[in-house]
């Protein structure tokens, strides 16, 4: 299996090296036309204007669309990631015990039942409760972080009269260093 994968990032990278010149540089242009970048007038500032008018208690309580919320966007998406990863990692190691044993109903209860009625209905792998488990753990450290971050944390909201920042744009600047947008 793993040779099969490092085969096909081969051959995916290996075309990369081979394409038209004329036809990489239609994409970079593409994608740093000034048109595609958060300038005035565009796709962030349109949606922010929209979710102000459409929603305007909200937009009051800083709700909508806004810098930071794209920033804690990425921040779970890049979580999901190395969740995915650590998973594998943990599956190919043998650190999730009994992996495909089924959890027992009545050690349970409901919480191990996918599908089915009471006590005989098919339940989830040990594994899968794990991954869940861990799931729910994040959540949990992720909505405290929202609605009580401490002191020294990027909040997701806006608070009451705090200008949003400015867009980074579809590809951002290349910025070295510890900025706001790294924390």
């Amino acid at each position: 299996m793993a040779r099969t994968v490092a085969a096909l990032a081969l051959v995916a990278g290996a075309s990369a090296l081979v394409a038209p010149v004329s036809k990489v540089s239609k994409v970079v242009e593409k994608y740093t036309d000034s048109t595609l970048k958060s300038s005035p007038g565009g796709f962030m500032e349109q949606g922010t204007e929209m979710f102000q008018e459409q929603f305007p208690e909200f937009n009051s309580y800083g709700w909508g669309v806004s810098v930071k919320a794209e920033r804690w966007n990425g921040r779970h998406a890049m979580f999901g990631w190395a969740f995915i990863i650590a998973t594998g990692y943990c599956k190919a190691h043998g650190l999730i015990p009994d992996p495909e044993k089924l959890l027992d109903f009545k050690q349970w209860g409901t919480l191990a039942i996918i599908s089915g009625g009471k006590g005989g209905g098919i339940t989830i792998t040990n594994e899968r409760a794990c991954i869940l488990v861990a799931n729910i753990h994040f959540l949990v450290v992720s909505l405290c972080a929202a609605f009580c971050p401490l002191p020294f944390q990027d909040t997701l909201l806006l608070e009451p009269g705090e200008p949003d920042e400015e867009p980074a744009g579809l590809v951002p600047a290349f910025d070295t260093g510890l900025t706001p947008r790294r924390l």
